[in-house]
């Protein structure tokens, strides 16, 4: 089992990517399920569903389930069966997760474990299928620039609020100026670090 893509990077804040749960090589799967975890500090599960292609149960009979999603623990959770002796083998995908980034930072989107408890897969006979699972990462550290957002804190984006924070604080040392602000680390705000802020710009 993986989570693909397996890692996901420069996705600015109040925007959002999917990732996909997939399977390879699995023979006689009758029922899985799986509990993703990741830091809802950084990323809160906007979307769990069913996925419109490649669905490892696709044009199968299957008993599906409402996903539980907690953008406060950081869970979210999906699964489905099929229906006597029908089962699935090959390659797939078992969920599809749109994600909304939150904040700047490092998320781990990662299978509960142990693998049988609240991940796994089953055969017709519902013993578990021994699988390797692949975790996936979001990182999404601040372009050189970023130094503020709507809300005070970089947001991905090096755009006029940036510009404008760095250029208010021309010729003041640091302190009082937000180290945040100093690019060029040479404890003054000045037309250095206005332009690295300006070479950076995307509006």
């Amino acid at each position: 089992m993986s989570i693909e893509p397996a890692s996901v990077s420069n996705v600015a804040v109040g925007s959002t990517f999917k990732v996909t749960v997939n399977v390879y090589n699995v023979t006689g799967l009758f029922t899985w399920q799986t509990l993703i975890q990741f830091n809802a500090s950084v990323l809160n599960c906007a979307e769990l569903v069913y996925p419109s292609a490649g669905y490892i149960f696709a044009a199968k009979t299957q008993i599906p389930v409402s996903p539980i999603i907690d953008n406060v623990a950081g869970t979210a959770a999906i699964g489905a069966s099929l229906i006597g002796s029908d089962s699935a083998s090959g390659d797939g995908v078992l969920c599809e997760m749109t994600f909304e980034v939150m904040a700047i930072g490092e998320s781990s989107i990662s299978f509960s474990q142990p693998y049988g408890v609240n991940t796994f897969l089953l055969a017709g006979n519902l013993d578990v299928i021994p699988a390797t699972l692949q975790n996936g990462l979001f990182s999404n550290d601040p372009p050189i620039g970023d130094v503020t957002g709507v809300n005070g804190l970089p947001d991905g984006v090096v755009n006029m609020r940036d510009v404008g924070l760095v250029a208010c604080n021309f010729l003041i040392s640091v302190p009082p100026a937000r180290q945040i602000l100093n690019l060029n680390n040479d404890d003054i705000i000045d037309m250095y670090d206005i332009s690295i802020v300006a070479h950076n710009f995307r509006p």
